[in-house]
C-alpha cells in the first residue's frame, strides 16, 4: 500500500515537471502576468510536494533500518525500494525547485527590464514637456510683455517650442535614450 501511495506521487511530479517546461516556453511572451502566476502556481506545488516527501523519507528509512517486531525480515527489501523511490521523487522536487527559483528570478529580471523601458519613456516625455510649461506659464502671465501685442508672438511661440522639442528628441535619440 505504501509502495503504490510513493508510486502515485511521479504522475503529479511528471505534472509539474510540463508546467515548469510550459513556463520556460512562454516566459519571454508579452504577458508577463500570466508568467508570474503560473511561476507562483508551481511554486506554491512544488513547497507542498516537498512538505509532503520529505518527512516519508526519514519514515520509510526508520522502518527499512530498525528491526520491529510487528514487520517480517523479509520486507526490509521492500521498504529499500520505497526509500529509493521516495529519494527519486525528492531528488526530482529539489530540482525543480532550483529551476522555479532561476525561473522566478528571470521573471524578475525581465519584468524590471520592462519597467525600466516604461520609466524612460515617461522621463522623456516628462523633460520634454518641462521646458514648454516653463514658455507657456510665462506667456500666460498678465504682464505686459515683449512682443505681447503682436499678432505674430503666438507663431513665433509655437515655432520656437516645436523646435525646442524636435531639438530635445534629437538629443535623446543621438544619446539612444529613444
Amino acid at each position: 500500500m505504501i509502495d503504490r501511495l510513493v508510486d502515485y506521487i511521479f504522475p503529479i511530479l511528471y505534472k509539474v515537471d510540463a508546467n515548469i517546461r510550459h513556463i520556460e516556453e512562454t516566459m519571454f511572451d508579452d504577458d508577463m502576468r500570466r508568467t508570474i502566476v503560473n511561476t507562483s502556481l508551481a511554486r506554491r506545488d512544488i513547497i507542498a510536494l516537498r512538505r509532503i516527501i520529505r518527512p516519508q523519507v526519514a519514515i520509510v528509512h526508520n522502518l527499512e533500518q530498525v528491526e520491529r517486531p510487528f514487520i517480517h525480515e523479509g520486507l526490509d527489501v521492500y521498504f529499500g525500494d520505497i526509500l529509493d523511490h521516495l529519494q527519486k521523487a525528492r531528488d526530482i522536487v529539489e530540482d525543480n525547485a532550483e529551476m522555479i527559483a532561476s525561473l522566478a528570478d528571470t521573471t524578475d529580471a525581465l519584468a524590471s527590464h520592462r519597467i525600466n523601458e516604461v520609466m524612460r519613456i515617461l522621463t522623456v516625455i516628462s523633460v520634454i514637456m518641462l521646458p514648454l510649461s516653463l514658455i507657456a506659464g510665462i506667456m500666460g502671465m498678465n504682464l505686459p510683455l515683449p512682443l505681447a501685442g503682436n499678432p505674430v508672438t503666438f507663431w513665433w511661440t509655437l515655432a520656437g517650442m516645436l523646435v525646442i522639442s524636435l531639438a530635445m528628441l534629437a538629443y535623446f535619440r543621438h544619446r539612444n535614450w529613444l
